[in-house]
């Protein structure tokens, strides 16, 4: 049952074999996924204006309204709006460069596909290549494209409120689940080393870096001994007359014609 699967990974994830279009694919979207997300974190987590906010029409402020306001405005990094763009740019990207590259848009999560056996070693080293070179890019978009540089720019950090030990616990298990907007508070959400380390760089805002590399690769190692126990038969497929029968699994690769 399991022998079969060995052969299998062992063939794949050892492959040096690189496609340029999937690299391609993850350059893009990485660059327009950090922009979109980390642009939303940057320009909604600011005060804004309620001055146009006249629902008497006679020039003065509802003050109900204006807290309302307030909240939704400068609280949104720290809630539904980055949750919303981050989720939003990942759905759009599986739907734009998914038939190419997989969509990864994540080391760990190339990490964790090259331990399983549905990505060569050679493609997921060239995939973080790039998928590193597409957050710097998208950061410094980010930083052509805004005032509002003094910030981090969407930098992740860990709230005062809150531990190394909880941004790592955090990041290990969400990384697990590719959960968001729970670990917003806690250091901004990261669950990718790639997301973080452009701002980080454009920014140069490194404090506790480390945190979002360690948390979200340790998360996709523990997912991989979780992906064979759901995905491969728990007994064996057996012949006629009862004896094992051993079948080459493809597993779920990503194919892509140069």
């Amino acid at each position: 049952m399991w022998e079969a699967s060995r052969r299998t990974l062992i063939k794949t994830a050892t492959s040096l074999h690189v496609n340029p279009r999937h690299v391609i694919a993850e350059l893009v979207g990485m660059t327009l996924f950090v922009f979109i997300g980390t642009g939303a974190a940057v320009f909604f987590s600011n005060p804004k204006t309620t001055d146009y906010i006249d629902v008497t029409g006679e020039g003065t402020t509802n003050q109900i309204v204006a807290a309302v306001y307030d909240n939704l405005t400068i609280n949104a990094s720290f809630g539904i709006v980055t949750a919303l763009a981050f989720g939003m740019a990942i759905m759009v990207a599986a739907f734009s460069i998914g038939h190419v590259s997989g969509c990864h848009l994540n080391p760990a999560v190339t990490v964790s596909l090259v331990l399983s056996g549905n990505c060569g070693l050679g493609q997921g080293v060239a995939n973080m290549i790039a998928q590193f070179a597409g957050a710097t890019l998208g950061s410094l978009l980010l930083w052509g494209t805004s005032s509002m540089r003094d910030g981090g720019l969407g930098a992740n950090s860990i709230g005062d409120s809150f531990t190394v030990g909880n941004a790592i616990l955090g990041e290990i298990v969400m990384t697990f689940v590719l959960g968001h907007a729970v670990l917003i508070p806690l250091d901004g959400c990261s669950i990718n080393p790639a997301r973080s380390f452009g701002p980080a760089l454009v920014a140069n805002k490194w404090t506790d870096y480390w945190v979002f590399v360690v948390g979200p690769l340790a998360g996709a190692v523990l997912s991989v001994p979780f992906f064979y126990l759901v995905s491969q038969p728990w007994e064996a497929k057996r012949d006629a007359k009862g004896q094992v029968v051993l079948e080459e699994t493809e597993g779920m690769k990503i194919t892509s014609e140069v």
